[in-house]
């Protein structure tokens, strides 16, 4: 009987020890299941896609200038986009205190050039695209045999370039040349500027560069520095006869016309250099400066197109760059004073 409930015992000790082994094993068993079955942690550091000038948002560009009512100024810049899609570009303009009187535009160039000669005694005219201006070249045959000094005398060189910025059927806005005689309150061969206008009854046909009331400006004493040229009038001090002007592109606009009237003076000798009154465009001896109204029908003008408008916004291609040109243009009648202007350029919606 004693033996019997031993043996009970023993077997109820043998089902409770099973009991918690199979408990542990299911413990066991449960601990061991993977929650994952891998992991990645990137570290992501993140610059800036769209550049300008090669600079993010915290380097930000500043300019500062002297103006005077009625001009205009720029700056030029470069806009790149590094990433690898496209970005829509839009331009936000704050003025403090205010923006009265203040025009700013954004433009791309067109990178405008030309190249071709004017008269028999062939000069070569070259237009050329800088950053923020536009470049003429004037190159008159100063090489052999025209560089002969024993036989060519002291010529003089006349260059006038005739800008108009108001387009076909309008008059010209002004002219650079190097007074072949027009002004003698001024040396010959001194850089003027000669306003036109407004209307062709003004003046002679416009002009005002001669007679009561004329209107001529050194370069070196224009406000706002906005034109220069060089080259000097006498072949003895500029044998190669080679002049230039350059004029900012905030002044052209996005297209205008302009013609040049040259002439290669009085002084040449000998077998070589002549007198000789030349245009461009060519088919007319000189420019007919009683008659200075744009007509393409002739043509008298050669056009251009040296910007393009982008202040509506555009997108600029992935991996794409553009040169950015800002023009501020302040009216004649802004009130003198300190004016802050903060162009930011904006991704676009």
């Amino acid at each position: 009987m004693i033996d019997k409930k031993r043996h009970a015992v023993r077997k109820r000790t043998i089902v409770m020890i099973m009991a918690v082994l199979v408990g542990a094993l299911v413990i066991t068993a449960s601990s061991a299941l993977l929650t994952y079955y891998g992991k990645v942690t990137t570290t992501a550091n993140v610059s800036q896609s769209v550049l300008l000038d090669g600079g993010d948002y915290m380097n930000p560009i500043t300019k500062e200038f002297d103006v005077i009512g009625g001009c205009c100024k720029w700056s030029c810049h470069e806009l790149e986009n590094t990433g690898c899609v496209n970005a829509p570009i839009t331009f936000n303009t704050q003025y403090s205190p205010d923006g009265d009187g203040i025009t700013t535009k954004y433009y791309t160039p067109t990178h405008y050039t030309f190249q071709d000669t004017a008269g028999t005694q062939p000069v070569i005219i070259t237009v050329t695209d800088g950053e923020c201006h536009i470049t003429w070249t004037i190159d008159f045959p100063g090489e052999a045999p025209y560089d002969d000094p024993t036989t060519e005398g002291n010529g003089h060189w006349a260059v006038g370039l005739v800008i108009a910025t108001d387009g076909d059927g309008n008059g010209p806005s002004f002219q650079i040349h190097n007074n072949d005689g027009t002004d003698a309150t001024y040396p010959w061969g001194t850089w003027l500027y000669s306003p036109w206008g407004p209307t062709i009854n003004d003046g002679w046909m416009g002009w005002h560069s001669s007679g009561p009331g004329r209107i001529n400006i050194p370069l070196d004493e224009l406000s706002c520095g906005w034109a220069e040229a060089t080259g000097l009038k006498y072949n003895e001090v500029n044998p190669d006869g080679i002049f230039t002007i350059t004029i900012a592109k905030c002044v052209l606009g996005e297209d205008f016309h302009w013609a040049l009237n040259l002439a290669i003076g009085g002084g040449f000798w000998g077998d070589y250099m002549t007198y000789e009154q030349m245009s461009y465009p060519v088919g007319i001896p000189y420019f007919d400066w009683a008659n200075p109204i744009v007509d393409m029908q002739i043509p008298n003008y050669e056009p251009a197109t040296i910007m393009i408008d982008l202040s509506a916004g555009f997108t600029l291609g992935k991996y794409q760059s553009k040169e950015i040109i800002i023009c501020h243009r302040f009216d004649i009648a802004m009130i003198p004073g300190t004016y802050i202007i903060t162009s930011q350029i904006q991704p676009g919606p």
